[in-house]
């Protein structure tokens, strides 16, 4: 049984997402940029005062 199976099977409100030959599973709406807010949030760091560096070669800004 594969990871996409079980999250259906149970009926969970997670998202799989594929990067680089990696598998992440994540709750709904958690991605690199809500990570990131909630890191700079725990830090009591401004998203102003912060840079983030991707590899892509295509970036959408969230």
């Amino acid at each position: 049984m594969t990871a996409l199976e079980v999250i259906r099977d149970l009926g969970l409100e997670l998202q799989v997402v594929f990067n680089k030959g990696a598998v992440m599973v994540l709750p709904s709406g958690v991605n690199k940029a809500t990570g990131l807010h909630f890191a700079l949030s725990q830090l009591r760091l401004s998203p102003h005062n912060a840079v983030a560096i991707d590899d892509r070669k295509t970036i959408t800004p969230s």
